[in-house]
């Protein structure tokens, strides 16, 4: 019995799991239509001068037409249109751009479900609305011009606990809220799950999975502090009843075959729909592997072929100790020797004998060459790179 919207949006998000998600999260506010979804920059442009919506959320990092072309085309089109930037990439170049080929918001992933109604709302008056680690950059750009609207968000944070007992119990590790929000409106849809738990880094999310012992993980990837797969190896490595399914936007064959060399039970991507995603999680607590259709042909076809007992390195890369990679993740983020002493728990100079501990297992000389290793073999992510036309 859907009453009527005062605001319509379309979402232009390639992930499925994070379309149905943040659908969830925005029927759930009674505030807001969903008229449309695009795949791809090149759908979000023909369905935004279709229909018209009040509101257009523009991921960046879209297949066949990126974010920023596509919403170039659009306000070429239709100067009218507004679109709020929804993404996970907010260097101060990226919002520098969207700005400028007329985009009139611009959120972080990370920014919660409130911050995003909020934005919505705002935006659909005519006003413009930034999160607040970007407001704070914009006003830093003392010759940036911006509007003085919708700078300031409202600290809402009230959120009902009523969640009635469900028979599964799952811990989330996702370094991004709106994700995070989307994926427990979903599964508390369906009416069988409960969310026990919330982790933002791979750290927390070994500290949670030990403390709380949820029936299923869901692990992203791309988890800052502490990587998915290393996570995932302690998490195993201290419970090895513990059931984890990796639920990210890699799924190479690479990153699939090491996550499951170190006891993953499944592997989804998360352009997999919300139906994949329950079933999965009902088949592993169950006691049964799942991984995602693509996923499983890839594997049978592949069957013969060795793979790395340890599952973090390559073929030819040297092994490094799961407190080596721990050190490699923390100097690749931009870490200073203190800071990783006071994450790790462990003295500066013990950090320095690691770096160079690892120096010499890989042959290489200087940070910079730490990090593009630890990006080449998925021990961080890289930022997407976008092309301007």
């Amino acid at each position: 019995m859907n009453s009527p919207k005062t605001i319509t949006i379309l979402l232009a998000e390639d992930h499925a799991i994070v379309r149905q998600g943040l659908n969830a999260l925005l029927k759930a506010d009674g505030h807001f239509t969903m008229i449309g979804e695009a795949q791809t920059g090149h759908e979000a442009v023909e369905l935004a001068l279709k229909f018209k919506p009040d509101i257009i959320l523009m991921d960046i990092a879209m297949p066949e037409l990126n974010g920023l072309e596509a919403t170039r085309q659009i306000r070429a089109a239709n100067p009218a249109a507004k679109i709020i930037v929804l993404s996970a990439h907010s260097d101060y170049e990226y919002v520098e751009r969207m700005i400028a080929v007329g985009a009139v918001g611009f959120l972080e992933k990370q920014s919660s479900g409130d911050i995003l109604a909020q934005a919505i709302r705002e935006v659909a008056k005519g006003h413009t609305f930034f999160s607040p680690a970007i407001t704070k950059r914009i006003q830093d750009k003392k010759n940036q011009p911006r509007d003085q609207e919708g700078l300031l968000l409202a600290n809402f944070g009230k959120t009902k606990n009523m969640n009635p007992p469900k028979t599964i119990t799952i811990l989330l590790a996702e370094d991004h809220a709106i994700v995070r929000q989307g994926l427990n409106a979903l599964l508390k849809a369906d009416g069988h799950f409960t969310m026990i738990g919330e982790a933002q880094t791979g750290r927390e999310a070994v500290e949670l999975a030990l403390k709380l012992k949820p029936d299923v993980i869901l692990m992203d990837i791309g988890m800052p502090v502490l990587n998915g797969l290393e996570a995932t190896r302690q998490i195993l490595a201290a419970n090895p009843a513990a059931k984890i399914i990796v639920l990210s936007a890699h799924s190479d064959d690479e990153y699939v075959e090491r996550m499951i060399a170190v006891g993953v039970a499944g592997f989804l991507e998360k352009q997999s729909s919300g139906e994949i995603l329950t079933k999965a999680i009902k088949e592993v607590a169950k006691g049964h592997t799942f991984f995602s259709p693509a996923i499983a042909k890839r594997m049978q076809a592949k069957k013969n072929q060795p793979r790395d007992r340890d599952g973090m390195q390559r073929p030819n890369a040297s092994r490094l100790t799961s407190r080596e990679t721990e050190v490699l993740q923390l100097v690749a983020e931009g870490s200073a020797n203190k800071q990783v002493a006071a994450e790790l728990g462990i003295s500066i100079k013990t950090v320095e004998k690691h770096r160079q501990h690892l120096m010499d297992k890989l042959n290489i000389h200087d940070t910079a060459g730490l990090t593009r290793y630890a990006i080449s073999n998925g021990v961080i992510e890289s930022n997407v790179q976008l092309t301007i036309i």
